[in-house]
């Protein structure tokens, strides 16, 4: 749908209409920077800090918090039916949930 979105240090993120570069809406419930952010084929958000977080696309409305292991999620990987399979840490450990 032309739809960017962007992480941020502050922990926020921004969703951009990728027709007129217009800010649509900005997420901020993270705690620190987002490192990781991935978007689902359903619009679903999942953004990688020290937590996961999962965001409705259509409301920005933050839906559950996933805990990490101890270090910062660094790259997300959601299936195809929009479930997060996996995510890397900082000591290249792969966490499934």
């Amino acid at each position: 749908d032309g739809t960017v979105y962007s992480g941020s240090t502050d922990g926020t993120i921004r969703v951009w209409s990728g027709e007129d570069n217009r800010l649509l809406r900005t997420l901020q419930d993270n705690t620190s920077a987002v490192l990781s952010l991935k978007v689902g084929t359903d619009g679903t958000i999942f953004s990688g800090s020290e937590t996961v977080r999962v965001w409705c696309g259509a409301t920005g409305a933050l839906r559950f918090v996933l805990p990490a292991t101890g270090s910062r999620i660094r790259a997300l990987a959601v299936g195809k039916r929009n479930k997060l399979y996996a995510g890397l840490e900082d000591e290249s450990q792969v966490v499934v949930w």
